[in-house]
């Protein structure tokens, strides 16, 4: 991170602990011509997106303590579909619960045994699939020596 980005960063915090809004952009890396020379247009896009990814931490940080955790429940629902409805592995230890009822301390807990033994089971079955290839190209080869064989 810049330093310039840093000190926003710091600078961000400081408000949180004060509880005051007070938003300096004037070490903000920006370039020569953050503002926009479009007609109708303030600032450029690359900057306008830094501004509002700062403006959502603030909002996230210093808002409304129940509007927080009803955000953090809806990301946490999004993550859990969106890991159900892409990831047999997920969706097995999901569960078929109900997901829009499951809170974080319902999940289970991810060890790194349950990674390796994840692991170790897709590369047997990688390993199968690769010998089974093997023996899928030495019938192929003996159907063809037995049918050039037999055809004079």
């Amino acid at each position: 991170m810049s330093e310039a980005l840093e000190n926003i960063v710091s600078d961000m915090s400081d408000i949180m602990k004060e509880r005051t809004l007070r938003l300096d952009f004037s070490e903000a890396p920006l370039k020569n011509r953050a503002f926009s020379e479009k007609p109708m247009s303030f600032v450029d896009e690359a900057p306008k997106a830094l501004f509002g990814a700062i403006i959502d931490v603030v909002a996230i940080e210093t808002g409304n303590r129940a509007a927080r955790e009803h955000w953090q429940h809806k990301q946490l629902h999004n993550l859990l579909q969106h890991a159900a409805q892409r990831s047999a592995f997920w969706r097995e230890r999901i569960g078929a619960k109900n997901i829009k009822g499951i809170s974080l301390s319902d999940l289970p807990v991810l060890t790194r045994s349950d990674v390796s033994d994840k692991w170790r089971l897709k590369e047997a079955c990688w390993q199968t699939v690769q010998l089974l290839q093997k023996v899928m190209q030495h019938l192929v080869l003996q159907v063809c020596l037995f049918d050039s064989l037999f055809r004079k």
